[in-house]
């Protein structure tokens, strides 16, 4: 339709791959030690 409204669908973060030295902080300190302990690490089909 000309003249209606229109929808760009573009990313929200165009760079949204990070390298590790940027999300190193999150994997230290104490708090990641409790948090890792949390994650269920066994292996299953998905």
């Amino acid at each position: 339709m000309s003249g209606g409204p229109r929808v760009r669908l573009v990313a929200v973060d165009p760079r949204t791959w990070r390298s590790c030295h940027e999300i190193a902080d999150v994997f230290t300190g104490p708090e990641w030690e409790c948090d890792r302990d949390r994650v269920d690490q066994a292996l299953r089909a998905p």
